[in-house]
């Protein structure tokens, strides 16, 4: 996916760092459902954790007035189902130096905003073979890479490695609940997450109640 080496790179550095992030999701079921998964690996602290700290912050798109709030206190962004249009707000915030990544999956503009890394399967020059996903797919893939490029450079030599498999049914969530085509990559998915659900949520348990939101 285009900008995905970017956008680990980016994320390493703020790990290595100690660099506060947040993660500002839009308000729908997409938007939210990254940000539980993040949470779990941010905020509690879980073995094999992927972020040392964040927050979490909900809306559209991060707007110029949420943008100067964040880069108060932050030094990375990471825009989940929103962004990709968010040209003017990325400018703001790089001005303000706070770093961008942009997770979304709606139609790109002809001008890609100047993020530190826009992952997004409609962009034009994105050769990512399946187009269809949702933004918490795409927030998948993302997490994916970067325990793959943390296990390659030692990152879970003293921890855990976390089992990513075990955010599935809140991906197969949003993947549904989105509406997009429940085909190729999305039909695996969500076949994956609901045998999950199965084993997690017997007891009623829903998936965002695993973090505070």
């Amino acid at each position: 996916m285009a900008d995905m080496a970017k956008a680990v790179k980016r994320i390493l550095v703020a790990i290595q760092n100690h660099e506060p992030i947040v993660i500002f999701g839009d308000y729908d079921v997409d938007g939210s459902v990254p940000q539980p998964c993040w949470w779990n690996s941010c905020e509690n602290r879980r073995p094999g954790g992927l972020l040392h700290s964040g927050s979490l912050h909900r809306g559209i798109r991060p707007q110029r007035a949420a943008v100067r709030t964040l880069a108060q206190e932050y030094r990375l962004l990471i825009a989940v189902d929103c962004g990709i249009s968010a040209v003017e707000e990325i400018r703001v915030a790089n001005d303000l130096g706070l770093d961008v990544i942009v997770a979304d999956h709606h139609q790109a503009p002809s001008e890609i905003p100047p993020a530190v890394a826009c992952l997004d399967p409609h962009r034009p020059d994105c050769h990512y073979p399946f187009k269809d996903l949702c933004a918490a797919g795409v927030a998948f893939l993302l997490a994916a890479a970067l325990r793959r490029a943390l296990r390659e450079s030692g990152g879970f030599a003293t921890k855990p490695e976390p089992d990513l498999r075990e955010l599935l049914d809140l991906v197969a969530l949003a993947t549904v609940a989105d509406m997009v085509p429940l085909k190729g990559t999305n039909r695996t998915l969500v076949a994956i997450g609901l045998r999950l659900w199965g084993h997690v949520h017997d007891g009623g348990l829903l998936p965002c109640a695993r973090s505070p939101m």
